[in-house]
């Protein structure tokens, strides 16, 4: 059986607007495959890249923050994260939401785990990982309005155990920590 041809680029043939807010946009294009076919409509969810900040105090204990979440209806663990404002790079955006939603201060820079994107079939948005070390003191939070959480200290073990009961079940956010793992930075 011969070798199919490498995958190529769709060509855009129109796009249009369906859904324009502060939060999200989404197009429903029309597209043309390599192969010729058209594919009509396409939706592509364009958002706001996030950060999120794998942080861990002295003892080694990881923080997480405990929040609602609305796509899953039900409270959660996860990683301090949020949106890159404009302008912003990466790395400033993870230790400003680790700030702001744990209240534990950076001692450096973060070391970068990577930039991943969550569902890239339909979905622009990436996401950017980073590991800090922090003092063992953390100062006020600084949420914003639409914001309710807290900070909790978790130990490997007990990450681990969050993972496997789906208690903490954000992805890309356990990929990073497992990403981070691999790299011996925890």
């Amino acid at each position: 059986m011969p070798d199919p041809a490498p995958p190529g680029r769709w060509r855009l043939l129109s796009s249009r607007t369906i859904l324009a807010d502060q939060w999200l946009r989404i197009d429903a294009e029309r597209l043309e495959t390599p192969q010729g076919v058209i594919i009509d409509p396409w939706y592509l969810a364009r958002g706001t890249s996030w950060a999120c900040a794998l942080a861990s105090v002295p003892d080694g204990r990881v923080i997480m923050v405990e929040q609602y979440r609305r796509g899953l209806d039900a409270v959660v663990l996860e990683l301090p994260a949020g949106m890159i404002d404009d302008g912003e790079e990466p790395a400033v955006a993870a230790r400003r939401e680790l700030r702001e939603e744990s209240g534990y201060e950076a001692d450096a820079e973060g070391i970068a785990l990577g930039c991943w994107s969550a569902e890239p079939a339909h979905n622009t948005v990436r996401a950017h990982g980073f590991v800090f070390r922090v003092g063992a003191t953390a100062g006020a939070l600084t949420l914003d309005t639409a914001e309710h959480l807290h900070a909790l200290l978790f130990t490997h073990e007990q990450m681990e155990e969050l993972i496997r009961t789906g208690r903490f079940c954000h992805g890309v956010q356990i990929a990073y920590w497992y990403a981070a793992r691999a790299r011996k930075l925890l």
